[in-house]
């Protein structure tokens, strides 16, 4: 039997293929979930995913926009900073007015995510491996 190269989750990213799955999983657009999820850990995008799955019974939820408002809150994806940026992230121009850091408020603790379990092991093979 073929030994099994050790690789660990967090050099799986997720690339344009893979969030185009996503975007289909969904039924929404591509774009935003590029904007949001392309060049982040694909375990963490399943997360997110599933918890967006679980919202899907709600006619006012829509996946793509939640996602990327995620992502912008968080300066992940397209939004992550410049310097900090991964290549062929479409991206969006800053449209927020800075504010001073005393009238920013604090990061909301996401527990909901906390045990989420992968459901869409079938498409990760589309992620890409980071060196």
């Amino acid at each position: 039997m073929a030994e099994r190269s050790r690789c660990s989750t967090r050099a799986l990213k997720a690339d344009q293929a893979f969030c185009k799955q996503v975007a289909r999983l969904l039924f929404t657009d591509a774009e935003p979930i590029q904007r949001a999820f392309l060049g982040e850990l694909v375990r963490e995008v399943l997360a997110l995913t599933e918890w967006a799955m679980e919202h899907e019974d709600d006619p006012s939820f829509e996946a793509g926009k939640a996602l990327e408002a995620w992502a912008r809150r968080r300066s992940r994806g397209a939004y992550r900073p410049q310097e900090q940026s991964t290549d062929n992230i479409p991206q969006r121009p800053n449209t927020t007015t800075p504010q001073p850091p005393d009238t920013i408020a604090p990061a909301r603790r996401d527990d909901s995510l906390r045990g989420a379990v992968p459901v869409m092991v079938a498409i990760a093979g589309t992620a890409k491996m980071e060196d």
